[in-house]
């Protein structure tokens, strides 16, 4: 995760990072991780997965939260297909 803009916290594992622009960290498969941007100002990032697939999770969750209120029924099972835990 390469941060572009903002100022995030991020837990990985039991780390809580404090990332900011220029900051990059890695989020190893298998190990829980959060993010958050913890500022009123815009955030941006890029989000690098390896190996791939996880396209596929980004892709369904930007349809069912595109256009409008986000369908929330729809969420979790996303979620649960990808084989990600929601909390």
């Amino acid at each position: 995760m390469y941060i572009r803009e903002g100022e995030y916290e991020i837990q990985c594992g039991d780390r809580t990072i404090r990332a900011t622009k220029g900051t990059f960290v890695l989020l190893p498969r298998g190990v829980p991780n959060r993010f958050e941007n913890v500022t009123d100002a815009p955030g941006s990032y890029i989000y690098i997965t390896s190996p791939g697939g996880f396209e596929t999770f980004m892709d369904q969750i930007s349809k069912a939260t595109a256009g409008g209120p986000v369908d929330m029924s729809k969420v979790p099972e996303i979620f649960r297909t990808h084989g990600i835990e929601m909390k």
